[in-house]
C-alpha cells in the first residue's frame, strides 16, 4: 500500500523538490496536496502536468477568447454570481465534502457504508447482553487482503476500481481532514483498520444530502 514515490537503492522520484517556508494555518492543506500529488504519481500520471495544471491549461483558451470582451463589472458580477453566493449558500460539511476529490469521496462513502449497515445490526441486538462490543470497537473497519481473501471494505474499494499504489495516500488524505482515524495493527503496512469521526460521518451526510438515520426510543 506504499502510494508515496521513493528513492532509495538507485532508484529516485520521478520529481524534483524544494525546502520551502509555509504558513502554519494552511501548512494541513499543503501536505494534502502534496499527498494527492504523489497519489497522482503512483497512479502513473505525468509529473510535469498534475491534474491542477492541466485543468489550468484546458480553461486558458476560453480565459484569452474573453480576455478583450470582458469589463471589469462583468468579472465582479460572474464571481459574485457563482463562488460567493455558492460558498454562501454551502454549510461547512458541504464545503469539505466538494474539497474532496472523487476517489477520496468514494473511499469516505464506503466507510460511511459499512459504518451505517453496522450500527443498524447493534440497533437490532439486545444492548444488555453481556459481552457486547462497545462502539468504539466494532467501528473500526478493516481494510486489507491475506490469502487472496480481501476484507469487505478492499473489496468494495476494489469493485469501484480505486484499488492501486496510490490507495495508502487516499486513507492519509482523510486522516489529516479529520474524517477518519487510521491505525496499524500489524507490521505490515498494506493492512489497516479505518474508523468514521463525527466530522466524517457529517461531511457524507451533508455532500450527499442524506438524513441521519434516527436514534431507537430510550426505554424507561
Amino acid at each position: 500500500m506504499a502510494g508515496k514515490p521513493k528513492g532509495g537503492r538507485g532508484k529516485k522520484a520521478p520529481y524534483h523538490t524544494k525546502l520551502m517556508r509555509v504558513p502554519e494555518p494552511i501548512a494541513a492543506q499543503v501536505d494534502a496536496l502534496g499527498l494527492q500529488y504523489q497519489e497522482f504519481i503512483a497512479a502513473g500520471g505525468d509529473p510535469a502536468n498534475p491534474p491542477l495544471l492541466l485543468e489550468r491549461i484546458q480553461k486558458q483558451p476560453d480565459a484569452v477568447k474573453q480576455k478583450h470582451t470582458r469589463t471589469a463589472t462583468d468579472k465582479l458580477i460572474e464571481k459574485t454570481s457563482s463562488e460567493f453566493v455558492e460558498v454562501k449558500k454551502l454549510s461547512k460539511e458541504q464545503r469539505l465534502w466538494k474539497e474532496l476529490n472523487r476517489r477520496q469521496q468514494i473511499y469516505l462513502k464506503l466507510i460511511f457504508e459499512i459504518d451505517q449497515h453496522r450500527e443498524a445490526l447493534k440497533r437490532g441486538e439486545d444492548g444488555r447482553r453481556s459481552g457486547s462490543r462497545s462502539a468504539s470497537q466494532w467501528r473500526w473497519i478493516e481494510y486489507g487482503e491475506i490469502f487472496g481473501n480481501s476484507t469487505t471494505l478492499r473489496m468494495r474499494i476494489k469493485e469501484a476500481g480505486e484499488v492501486d499504489p496510490g490507495t495508502g495516500s487516499t486513507f492519509k488524505v482523510l486522516s489529516m481532514h479529520k474524517l477518519i482515524e487510521i491505525r496499524y495493527p500489524y507490521d505490515d503496512l498494506r493492512w489497516l483498520d479505518c474508523k468514521l469521526t463525527k466530522q466524517g460521518r457529517a461531511v457524507v451526510l451533508a455532500g450527499l444530502r442524506l438524513e441521519a438515520p434516527k436514534k431507537a426510543p430510550s426505554l424507561m
